[in-house]
């Protein structure tokens, strides 16, 4: 007896959406062991500063060993320089950033003290505000263009090559497809990437991207003025509205390559959890921040070498 329709869709879809996934893994793979790379040591990735934030927090298993990897692996391939903004320390903590800083020479931090978030923050849940801790990064970034990422987040091959190897679009924002996998401190970077057992999702392509990849102009960003500081109490969907933001400005949008997040527990993508966050809101744009965004007049403390307190 002949299938109905919707019984066909039943068995064949799944089939298919395997088989996609299963070719699109393949191409990733491709990707990700096809030599060579680029040496952001020797002039790759000349133009791009790699930006991320955190705090001491233990937010993730191992998160010193992940940010000194993120670091080690995105320093190398994708950026001519990083910008780590520890945001909100906690008090019975030692910072982080002198620490990276001494032993990444290209990497810059910006400490904002609790004072700072207390007056930002309005949901007590939240001790990260990753969009307003980026833009005090997109304010002080020195190359042309600007890779606003997370610390669990390796830039992958592909992009890595396409950073190297394409004359960038100033009015352009790139985004890329986030590939999450299973990481361990003990195999190499490019090792967990290449190999698909690892993977444990495969997003589809989003129009504003996956949230953790923005890599556009530092002279787009500024005429933007940021990601919108009016949201105080949200940190998901702050990303994609900033894309959205910059849409309606008038920046086209290109997707061209891969990015790997390490999964952790306390990942959104695992469950929503009060730290999470609000989501943010996809109404509204383009907004408009004050002039002193990106926290502009602060005072810059000296803390240790190429290490600054913002108050």
């Amino acid at each position: 007896m002949p299938f109905s329709p919707r019984e066909l869709a039943k068995r064949l879809v799944p089939e298919a959406l395997k088989f996609r996934q299963e070719r699109l893994a393949a191409r990733i793979v491709l990707g990700a062991i096809r030599p060579p790379l680029p040496d952001a040591t020797v002039g790759g990735g000349r133009r791009v500063t790699f930006v991320a934030t955190s705090r001491n927090d233990d937010y993730m298993p191992q998160l010193v060993l992940r940010l000194r990897s993120v670091l080690s692996w995105n320093l190398r391939h994708a950026a001519a320089e990083a910008i780590f903004v520890e945001w909100n320390p906690p008090p019975d903590r030692p910072l982080l950033s002198p620490d990276l800083c001494r032993e990444f020479p290209r990497l810059r931090a910006y400490v904002v003290p609790a004072e700072v978030h207390a007056r930002v923050c309005a949901n007590r849940h939240l001790q990260l505000m990753e969009s307003h801790a980026k833009n005090v990064a997109i304010r002080r970034a020195r190359t042309d263009f600007v890779l606003l990422s997370n610390t669990d987040i390796y830039v992958g091959p592909d992009m890595c090559r396409f950073i190297d190897r394409t004359p960038l679009d100033p009015r352009t924002v790139y985004l890329a497809r986030r590939v999450d996998i299973r990481w361990s401190a003990t195999r190499a970077p490019r090792l967990q990437m290449a190999d698909p057992r690892r993977y444990l999702r495969l997003f589809a392509l989003d129009p504003i991207g996956p949230g953790d990849f923005i890599l556009a102009s530092r002279e787009l960003w500024n005429a933007a003025h940021g990601f919108d500081e009016s949201l105080q109490s949200h940190r998901l969907g702050c990303d994609g509205r900033g894309v959205l933001h910059l849409r309606a400005l008038g920046a086209a949008v290109e997707h061209v390559g891969s990015i790997f997040h390490m999964d952790h527990p306390t990942s959104s993508q695992n469950a929503i959890q009060p730290f999470h966050g609000e989501v943010a809101p996809f109404d509204g744009v383009p907004y408009s921040n004050p002039p002193e965004w990106g926290m502009r007049e602060a005072a810059e403390t000296p803390v240790a070498e190429r290490v600054w307190r913002l108050d």
